[in-house]
């Protein structure tokens, strides 16, 4: 059955440069933890294929949370050994990035201006990935365009 249903044409294999994971502005624990989750999948698939993946930046945007602030400030130096670590884009450069995957929210306003304007201006060249468990609600929301 697998057999007939098989594509016969052959897909070009994606490469990715790097990553930036990122969350919404005056981020929480499930926002927080849901783009170190996914960080660190992606880190697997970076072993899987060490040509395509150059780096994961984790974009962790400031928190208000004082607990949330506290966690950051012990868990940084064991991140930083892993990913590059930032909770701006203002000093990145993000000429390199090709994929940017959002964690807990949907609504352009709420991310990096830096790196939505990123987004916008390169948007035939990098791709979008939303994990979010809220609902569409406004016209400004993200959609994954992967393809």
């Amino acid at each position: 059955f697998f057999q007939k249903h098989k594509k016969e044409e052959k897909q070009e294999r994606m490469t990715l440069s790097n990553i930036v994971v990122t969350c919404h502005q005056n981020s929480d624990f499930d926002a927080i933890g849901s783009s170190i989750a996914i960080g660190y999948h992606l880190l697997l698939l970076r072993e899987c294929y060490p040509d395509d993946i150059k780096g994961i930046i984790l974009l962790l945007p400031n928190t208000k949370c004082e607990e949330l602030e506290e966690f950051m400030k012990e868990s940084n130096g064991i991140l930083g050994k892993f990913f590059t670590v930032c909770n701006s884009a203002k000093n990145l450069d993000l000429s390199d990035v090709s994929l940017v995957v959002i964690t807990d929210v949907r609504n352009q306003e709420r991310v990096d201006i830096t790196l939505y304007k990123h987004i916008v201006n390169n948007k035939d060249s990098v791709r979008v990935v939303v994990f979010d468990h809220h609902p569409y609600n406004q016209e400004n929301d993200f959609h994954s365009n992967m393809t």
